[in-house]
């Protein structure tokens, strides 16, 4: 579940259609999922008893509050994996350290505990790409701090 600004956010298509903006076709894909996809989703998982997680960006609940209310009944015990604050304005701070992302994933994990009732159990970042901080070896007492 992204939050978008319309016209915003990146663009990983060919070279030739980057130039669309806004580009109308990556526009109406998440108009339909936040107007019709993600509750027929949610309906299809809840019909088939099958299992499912919640990916959701911290602004979702905000700005889609009967969309995530009709999900979530479908989904009461789902777990959550926070997603990021949103996918165009407000994306993982890559190059501003350690410290701007640790709080940026703290700011998304209190948010989308406060918004949804429950702590998510996961992260998925909104940041396609990493950077040298991502991968950098730590040790096992930094790991269990974090």
């Amino acid at each position: 579940m992204e939050e978008f600004g319309f016209g915003q956010g990146p663009i990983f298509r060919r070279p030739d259609l980057a130039s669309r903006n806004p580009d109308l076709v990556n526009e109406a894909f998440r108009q339909y999922a936040i107007d019709w996809g993600i509750v027929r989703v949610g309906r299809l998982f809840q019909e088939l008893h099958e299992p499912l997680t919640i990916v959701v960006n911290a602004e979702f609940f905000g700005k889609h509050p009967s969309v995530w209310k009709e999900f979530r009944s479908m989904a009461p015990n789902a777990p959550i994996v926070a997603h990021g604050m949103n996918n165009t304005s407000d994306m993982l701070p890559l190059r501003r350290g350690i410290a701007a992302q640790k709080a940026y994933i703290r700011r998304t994990l209190d948010l989308i505990a406060e918004a949804a009732g429950v702590k998510p159990t996961g992260w998925s970042s909104p940041s396609v790409y990493a950077n040298r901080d991502t991968m950098r070896p730590r040790s096992r007492a930094h790991r269990l701090e974090a």
